[in-house]
């Protein structure tokens, strides 16, 4: 599987829970992390910042695929690639709880549809609360052997070990799926069925940056980050997980801020 930010990988392993399923029935919560289906959240895990076209495909995109939505910049519409399983219009018709808000952003004026244009904005670290939060069952597939998805993401927080996205049932327990930054030294990392698959890499306070995870029940997981390869020697932090592959990071390439314009559609997507 890959894990990717902004077109380009951050890390990637063979073996994250190979074998392993993602089922549906279970509740997708943005803006914490889940210690209990639906719950048992940590003020010190909650999410500060922004999000942005949270997408999830039911599929493992190419590393061209991922690289062209990367290409389409803020405003681009990552549907035009492939349909996903879960779409941000989806997503934002789930249940905001407490100061968490879906604000105008810079692309509201060329959506085609109200949702694309909604940023969802979480309070500042002083506000940090468990009860900020979007949250609900999506519709998806009985079972995911294997899933895509991508993001972009606006930290505000100074510390570390905050999450942004997590995917829990009953029967893959409460950690089904994780996205976020470790805590202490570690950095942008996805978490699967309770394996992990964390990067060296942490992302900058007040700037966005594009994400996006991989995953097969085959091939096992891998990341992604802003159009450029990063992590060094990231280790998997389970003692059996030996070979995660990464590559070092040109720290110095930033993206530009509110980027507007599209790219055309690759060959293999437009026809």
């Amino acid at each position: 599987g890959v894990f990717q930010v902004n077109g380009e990988i951050v890390a990637e392993y063979s073996g994250l829970k190979a074998g392993g399923a993602v089922r549906a029935g279970g509740v997708l919560t943005i803006g914490q992390e889940q210690d209990s289906v639906g719950g048992s959240f940590d003020r010190g895990q909650s999410w500060l910042g922004r999000m942005y076209e949270l997408n999830i495909w039911g599929s493992v995109l190419s590393t061209e695929d991922l690289n062209f939505i990367y290409t389409l910049n803020f405003c681009g519409n990552p549907s035009s690639l492939s349909t996903p399983s879960l779409s941000w219009g989806s997503v934002m018709d789930g249940e905001i709880a407490g100061s968490a808000t879906a604000t105008v952003g810079p692309c509201s004026d060329d959506a085609e549809v109200a949702s694309h244009g909604k940023v969802l904005r979480f309070p500042p670290q002083s506000d940090a609360s468990t009860r900020n939060f979007l949250q609900f069952s999506p519709n998806l597939p009985s079972e995911f052997s294997e899933l895509s998805i991508c993001t972009w993401v606006y930290k505000t927080y100074s510390d570390t070990g905050r999450y942004f996205l997590s995917y829990a049932n009953k029967e893959g327990g409460h950690n089904s799926i994780i996205m976020g930054e470790g805590s202490g030294s570690k950095g942008i990392g996805f978490w699967m069925n309770g394996d992990k698959l964390v990067s060296e890499v942490s992302m900058e306070q007040m700037r966005w940056y594009h994400l996006c995870g991989t995953w097969s029940s085959g091939n096992g997981a891998a990341l992604y980050l802003d159009g450029e390869e990063i992590a060094t020697d990231a280790p998997w932090l389970r003692e059996d997980k030996s070979t995660m592959t990464t590559v070092p990071w040109d720290s110095s390439r930033g993206i530009r801020r509110w980027p507007r314009q599209r790219a055309s559609l690759p060959r293999s997507a437009s026809g």
